[in-house]
């Protein structure tokens, strides 16, 4: 977690049996100094901070009084702390660095690996996912790229233009993602195994189920170690001389393609007005907050502001 103790930022971490909380790292005022890749100095405000299975972090921080804005900071449980900093040069092609804003709240695997977006600045891609494992020794971070724009699409017929949202990633290192295609699909979802290969999920204009096409997709997928999707995205449905656009949350998985909720299902006490994006466990069962209200004009698709609440399915 990160939290704020006497005026300043830390990251915290629950150690043993989570009666004691250990801080891994604090902002300037009682700086805990960094060394990594030549970049001296404290942290500036830690944030998104991710665990693994050993107990090791990673988290994004900005940096005071170094020679980087900002980093993604990889700390294991015994040793070092190392990191990508801001400025540091990227694994693409030419002469490209992490430019601003570099990085994006990173992810961690059970086996350490640290996945995140991050920007380019002179070179190619301008954006893409990246994937950064410690090791060693001596300590170091090596990095390579995922998926990144420019990019071919899994059916080859496209081009990833930009990489939308924030990356999912699974305990094994599964990773689904959004991005925009430069075919006429426009926005997908998308999917990386273990291994790197790239799948496609779904795409504008797809059959949805029950009837319609996919209209438009959520940028923040969800991902669990079964290669299972959780997305949200919004339905077109013809009726008559009318199309209507119906907002819903699906998932991809062994099954194929199904629906799990949409706005005109019937919730607790009420009606779904708004879904936000969904997060899929590995039962699976899939979490999400949305808001509940009335229908005021359905011809009209108008509809109460509704009351916000957090649902499990």
């Amino acid at each position: 977690d990160v939290m704020s103790r006497e005026a300043h930022d830390c990251v915290l971490v629950v150690a043993g049996s989570g009666s004691r909380l250990v801080v891994l790292a604090e902002t300037i005022g009682q700086a805990w100094v960094t060394s990594f890749a030549g970049s001296a100095g404290g942290y500036g405000t830690p944030v998104a901070a991710a665990v693994d299975a050993t107990g090791a972090v990673a988290f994004f921080a900005a940096l005071a009084g170094g020679t980087s804005p900002s980093a993604v900071v990889y700390r294991p449980v015994t040793g070092a702390a190392d990191a990508v900093p801001q400025g540091d040069p990227a694994p693409i092609t030419g002469s490209g660095y992490f430019g601003g804003p570099a990085f994006f709240g990173p992810t961690v695997t059970d086996a350490g690996a640290v996945i995140f977006k991050g920007f380019v600045a002179r070179g190619e891609p301008s954006v893409a996912i990246f994937k950064g494992e410690l090791s060693g020794p001596p300590a170091a971070v090596s990095t390579v790229r995922l998926v990144g724009a420019g990019d071919p699409t899994p059916t080859g017929d496209a081009t990833f233009l930009d990489i939308l949202g924030m990356p999912a990633t699974a305990s094994d290192g599964t990773v689904a993602f959004a991005a925009l295609a430069s075919n006429d699909h426009g926005r997908g979802i998308y999917k990386i195994a273990p291994d790197g290969t790239v799948t496609r999920v779904v795409e504008r204009g797809d059959p949805a189920p029950g009837g319609g096409v996919f209209g438009s997709v959520g940028v923040s997928p969800s991902v669990n170690t079964r290669g299972g999707v959780a997305f949200s995205a919004a339905v077109s449905v013809v009726d008559g001389d009318v199309t209507r656009s119906i907002r819903g949350l699906f998932v991809a998985d062994e099954r194929g393609l199904t629906s799990q909720v949409l706005v005109t299902d019937p919730a607790p006490l009420a009606q779904f007005v708004r879904l936000r994006d969904p997060a899929l466990s590995n039962v699976p069962t899939i979490s999400f907050r949305a808001s509940v209200g009335d229908v005021i004009d359905p011809e009209a698709c108008e509809v109460s502001l509704g009351v916000p609440g957090l649902f499990i399915l």
